[in-house]
């Protein structure tokens, strides 16, 4: 029937952006923010500075359509003269084509899931760029799309992906090409993704995070986990095996070294060791280095720390001791570029939150560029690291914010983004809490995910933002009016504020009355400024 409305609505239509069980083609496994480098010291904020990853953030040859699509835009013979020119990473409205959406917590797209009811610009990216020497291995990286986009390169389709804020990757080893190459993006301002992706904010669309290709040898290190004790630094390798080589690991002083394999752990015993938290932000620099005939060809570099999280009666202890969060929300965004902000804005926007004495930042409302959590593990700045995922519009349509939380067909998409983030996500240690996302109700998909979180990383605590303890251990809350601290003293978890003194129009008053409260209630752990 959606067919029949209007004859308009088929303007850019396409099956797999209306299926919310077609997540991706051919878009590879998650994985940690992995940085490969020749040389030590290189991490995802200068990533450009190892000779392994070769950055596309460039101008591209754009093309905006809200008629029918450009179908055979990412051939070589089409000729793209006459197209405008776009920086990318950038947001589109914010070079002009369109403008933003402030919808706030309704639905930017009738309330129908999975489709699209509404006119559904589309934006087309090309980009020619030269290659000496395709590597053994090359894997084209994209930190952040809004919102569904397929992939193309040199007149084939690589992939498609959908997820706007964690990393879609692809093999393109068998499709790139010594010369020149071109590569073309596809992206839709909708797609039942939308439906999970209803944040309070400006909505904008396009490549808005760092595009770049990953060029090893056969031979590579594909993933690593690191885990810790209180007394010691475990690392578990993920190696890419083709001919033999060995693998350095050494943290600190100490290092060890074996026979490649696809799967390698090593153990480090710490005594007397230096914990992390906000206050002491102690890190230990962990490498990864392999080494063949004639010496290391790749070097992976993280600053790694131990620190665990969890609730013990109406306390939440970091390392076993109670803490205070002094929070804030934050949203990536300035004035200019939308949700597009370069590693120096990340790094001024985190100093300023630590000068103003604050202690801890909410990621609202979805996975930051990765540059934000080794910055925050520098500084000193626990994280909430929130899963891209909120349905706040449901409960316009349909009185329900939790309707697609508890729709069993929408499972896989939930997974899909939880697991995506807790495996980018894994080896950051200023990661204190995780949570399922914001304004998504309650649900038996939400609840699976936690198991996900809880099954993956018993070390850290986790949270559902509906929920009050049923099925996590907080009881949180948000805008409550001071006459109500009362009941909220009655629950068996620690009371945590995850948005309060809201700013937005009005002025955040009676803080010294809630930190009265904080203070002087033992339940009440802190609170979270909305930003």
């Amino acid at each position: 029937e959606i067919f029949m409305i209007d004859k308009a609505l088929l303007i850019n239509r396409d099956s797999n952006i209306e299926n919310q069980n077609v997540l991706h083609i051919n878009r590879l496994p998650p994985r940690a923010t992995v940085v490969p480098a020749t040389r030590a010291g290189v991490y995802y904020q200068n990533k450009y500075d190892s000779a392994l990853i070769r950055s596309l953030c460039i101008d591209f040859k754009f093309k905006y359509l809200t008629g029918d699509i450009f179908k055979d835009f990412y051939r070589e013979e089409i000729c793209d003269d006459g197209w405008d020119v776009i920086d990318v990473p950038s947001m589109w409205q914010y070079r002009g084509y369109g403008k933003p959406e402030y919808p706030n917590i309704r639905y930017p797209i009738p309330f129908l899931p999975p489709y699209v009811k509404k006119q559904n610009p589309v934006g087309l990216y090309r980009k020619s760029f030269n290659i000496d020497t395709p590597s053994g291995r090359t894997i084209l990286h994209f930190a952040g799309v809004d919102n569904a986009f397929y992939v193309y390169l040199n007149g084939e389709m690589v992939g498609f992906s959908k997820g706007s804020r964690v990393p879609a990757e692809f093999d393109v080893s068998d499709y790139i090409r010594a010369g020149e190459n071109l590569l073309a993006v596809k992206v839709f301002t909708y797609s039942d993704a939308t439906y999970l992706e209803n944040q309070d904010m400006l909505l904008a669309s396009g490549i808005f995070r760092d595009v770049f290709l990953i060029q090893t040898e056969k031979n590579s290190l594909w993933d690593y986990r690191v885990k810790t004790s209180y007394s010691s630094i475990s690392v578990e390798l993920k190696l890419s095996v083709d001919t033999p080589y060995r693998v350095k690991i050494s943290l600190g002083g100490e290092s060890a070294i074996y026979d490649a394999a696809p799967e390698l752990s090593h153990t480090f015993k710490i005594e007397n060791a230096r914990l992390w938290t906000a206050e002491t932000p102690n890190l230990y620099d962990l490498a990864i280095e392999l080494i063949g005939a004639a010496g290391v060809f790749e070097v992976h570099s993280k600053r790694v720390g131990i620190m665990h999280t969890r609730v013990e009666g109406n306390k939440f202890l970091v390392n076993e001791r109670p803490i205070y969060i002094k929070g804030i929300n934050r949203h990536e965004n300035n004035a200019w570029n939308g949700r597009t902000m370069t590693v120096e804005q990340i790094r001024r926007d985190l100093e300023m939150i630590k000068a103003n004495n604050l202690n801890a930042v909410r990621l609202s409302h979805y996975p930051n560029d990765p540059a934000t959590y080794e910055i925050a593990a520098e500084l000193g700045l626990y994280l909430m690291d929130e899963a891209d995922l909120e349905t706040h519009g449901a409960y316009i349509s349909n009185g329900d914010q939790g309707y697609l939380s508890k729709s069993p067909e929408w499972l896989p998409a939930y997974v899909d983004r939880i697991t995506r983030m807790i495996e980018r996500d894994k080896n950051e240690v200023a990661i204190f809490i995780w949570s399922t996302g914001n304004e998504a109700g309650t649900g038996e998909n939400l609840n699976k995910c936690i198991d996900i979180i809880r099954e993956f990383d018993p070390t850290r605590e986790c949270i559902i933002t509906q929920d009050i303890g049923e099925y996590t251990h907080f009881r949180k809350i948000a805008y409550y009016p001071m006459s109500r601290t009362e009941e909220y003293s009655d629950e068996g978890y620690p009371v945590l504020a995850i948005e309060y003194a809201h700013a937005m129009g009005n002025s955040p008053g009676d803080f010294k009355d809630y930190w009265d409260e904080i203070d002087g209630n033992i339940r009440f752990i802190g609170a979270y400024v909305w930003e």
